[in-house]
C-alpha cells in the first residue's frame, strides 16, 4: 500500500529540520529560510509557511544561545528613548521635573537615576520602571 505525503510531510524529508549545533547548520538554515521567502514572498502556502515557522524557531534558539544579549544599562536605555522620542535633554526636564543637569550625569555614566527619577522616566517615556534598573 501506498501512502501519499503532504505537502509539509514532503517539505520535512526534503529540509530535514534538525537542532542547530554550528556556524556552518545555523547558515544553511538561514539559506533555507530566505529560499523559502524568496520564492514565496510574505504569504507562503500553509505548508512552507510552517515550515518556515520551524526553521526560524530553530535559528532563534540558536542565536539565543549563542549570542546572548545583555541588557542595556539604565543611561543607554535612557538615551535610546530620548533618541526613539527625538526630544532633547530639556525636554525630558521640563516634562519630568528632574533637571537637565542630573540627565546629563546619568547619560554620561558619572551618576545613577533615583529611584523617584525612574517613576518620573517611566510615567513619561510610557514603559516598565524596570527598564532604568541596572543589571543583576
Amino acid at each position: 500500500m501506498v501512502t501519499k505525503l503532504s505537502a509539509y510531510d514532503s517539505l520535512l524529508l526534503k529540509y530535514k529540520p534538525r537542532p542547530i549545533r554550528s556556524q556552518r547548520e545555523h547558515r544553511r538554515t538561514l539559506q533555507q529560510v530566505e529560499q523559502l521567502i524568496r520564492r514565496y514572498g510574505p504569504h507562503p502556502p500553509r505548508a512552507e509557511g510552517e515550515l518556515i515557522a520551524v526553521l526560524s524557531t530553530l535559528i532563534e534558539s540558536y542565536e539565543v544561545d549563542q549570542f546572548p544579549r545583555r541588557k542595556p544599562s539604565p543611561a543607554e536605555a535612557l538615551a535610546h528613548l530620548i533618541d526613539a522620542k527625538q526630544v532633547t535633554k530639556a525636554e525630558v526636564a521640563q516634562a519630568t521635573g528632574i533637571p537637565r543637569s542630573t540627565i546629563t550625569n546619568v547619560l554620561s555614566g558619572r551618576r545613577q537615576i533615583s529611584k523617584d527619577n525612574i517613576s518620573r522616566l517611566a510615567r513619561y517615556f510610557c514603559v516598565d520602571p524596570g527598564v532604568f534598573l541596572p543589571e543583576v
